[in-house]
């Protein structure tokens, strides 16, 4: 069992802290299975520059490439909220809760 199921927003901040100049990323992929097979939902995870992308919560490796990660979830920039590791830090302290925090990307919307 991956121990992180279900708490993505608190697993990429984790993965933040272990990763040196990588971004947060809270946006909302489309769902292929389960209770979220077909509609857009809140999901974290942070980016290796522009080449990766680490979840923690994906069963498996939780790393891949960002372009195939972005294909499977069929996401674009416009599904997607980066913050950098400071303001991370800052919306973290300010609001009391991993995220998400803000940004029309985060509405759900099919």
């Amino acid at each position: 069992m991956n121990t992180w199921e279900g708490r993505c927003f608190e697993a990429a901040i984790h993965a933040l802290m272990c990763h040196a100049h990588s971004t947060l990323v809270h946006g909302t992929p489309l769902g292929h299975a389960g209770e979220v097979a077909g509609i857009r939902y809140a999901h974290a995870w942070i980016e290796l520059g522009d080449l990766l992308v680490v979840d923690l919560t994906m069963s498996g490796r939780p790393t891949m490439p960002r372009a195939l990660y972005y294909r499977a979830a069929s996401l674009t920039e416009a599904h997607v909220r980066r913050y950098t590791a400071d303001e991370a830090a800052r919306l973290l302290c300010s609001s009391g809760h991993y995220g998400p925090w803000d940004g029309p990307a985060l509405v759900i919307a099919a």
